[in-house]
């Protein structure tokens, strides 16, 4: 049996995305055992909240990137990553939680902190899934 690897980012960008392209070539490329998939959260339906943010991210680092860096050094603290990991919560989407569970993953490696806070809760809240999240943010 395959080992089933999930790897999760957001376009912010294309950094999250471009990290979890390599780790999936590596993978691929070291490893024929291994099924890999590879989601971005702003391409499924039902995280409209996720694709706000990406907006309201796009605009302030393309338009006013003074204040966009202002904003991301003031929040880079563990106490507000936290706070953005609680509101995080609210994008959750069952469509994304459904295709998480028939993917079945026994790793989860993220690209992003979105998406691992979304991994995290339904490991946590969905005793369906029992696997482990590696975090490259």
């Amino acid at each position: 049996m395959k080992t089933r690897i999930l790897i999760t980012y957001l376009t912010y960008g294309n950094g999250h995305k471009s990290v979890a392209n390599y780790i999936k070539n590596y993978l691929e490329k070291e490893n024929k055992d291994l099924e890999i998939k590879c989601i971005d959260l702003l391409d499924i339906k039902g995280t409209k909240g996720v694709k706000r943010s990406q907006k309201v991210f796009d605009f302030l680092l393309l338009k006013v990137p003074f204040l966009w860096h202002t904003i991301y050094t003031i929040g880079n603290t563990r106490i507000i990553t936290a706070s953005i990991a609680t509101v995080s919560k609210g994008y959750n989407s069952k469509n994304l939680y459904k295709e998480v569970k028939e993917f079945n993953p026994d790793i989860v490696i993220s690209t992003h902190f979105l998406s691992s806070a979304l991994m995290e809760q339904y490991i946590k809240k969905k005793s369906t899934m029992h696997c482990v999240i590696i975090v490259f943010c």
